[in-house]
């Protein structure tokens, strides 16, 4: 089954309200997915088949360029949709960002 949905998408669905979609996302990362690897974990790439090659994880990220992502098949083996949103909603409101002074 091929489905892809951006996570602005999802989110908007199951989590309306949310401060989370005040957001903009970040259009750079529009044809980026994200994976739910068993080894390396939740990460994100722009190869849709070979993404253990070239990927960043997901921490590294910014909340915006998470909302523009896709999410990836690899989700939905062992999740429903609901769930994929509830995982994110989770994810963006709970990550650290980082601001550098330089």
């Amino acid at each position: 089954m091929n489905r892809i949905v951006r996570v602005c998408d999802l989110l908007q669905k199951y989590f309306p309200a949310d401060s989370i979609l005040n957001k903009i996302p970040n259009p750079k990362y529009q044809n980026h997915y994200i994976f739910n690897d068993q080894f390396i974990g939740v990460i994100s790439s722009i190869n849709h088949d070979n993404f253990k090659h070239n990927y960043i994880h997901i921490d590294e990220l910014t909340k915006e360029d998470i909302l523009a992502m896709n999410v990836h098949n690899t989700f939905y083996v062992h999740h429903n949709e609901q769930e994929i949103a509830k995982y994110f909603n989770g994810l963006l409101n709970n990550l650290v960002e980082y601001t550098y002074n330089y």
